[in-house]
């Protein structure tokens, strides 16, 4: 009769516990339900460099419940998939008011 090694036994609970554990997916924020997002398209001012949209992407990003941001800086524009059970779309406005880019709801549409 053969032995295991020691750690033969633990790394099996291990591997049953993680293949049995439900499997989560979506960023930060996220609610399981694509359904539940929406779509914000907000009428951005004040971006007169290359750099003013990348800056207003990355603050609108950041906030907890938003899944993408896309600001463009040729059309004054962004536009943000969020979770509004997350956040409100008013805070998208504060947040990116409050870096020097304000802005304004032009549109809010459920996908």
């Amino acid at each position: 009769m053969t032995h295991s090694p020691k750690w033969f036994l633990p790394v099996l609970i291990l591997i049953g516990a993680l293949l049995s554990a439900p499997v989560v997916s979506g960023g930060e924020g996220a609610t399981g339900s694509a359904a539940a997002l929406q779509t914000v398209t907000l009428a951005v001012d004040g971006m007169v460099c290359t750099a003013c949209p990348y800056i207003d992407r990355k603050s609108l990003s950041d906030l907890p419940g938003v899944r993408a941001a896309e600001v463009l800086g040729e059309s004054g524009s962004a536009v943000v998939t969020m979770d509004p059970a997350v956040i409100d779309p008013e805070l998208l406005v504060t947040a990116s008011s409050e870096i020097g880019f304000p802005s304004r709801i032009i549109e809010a549409a459920t996908p």
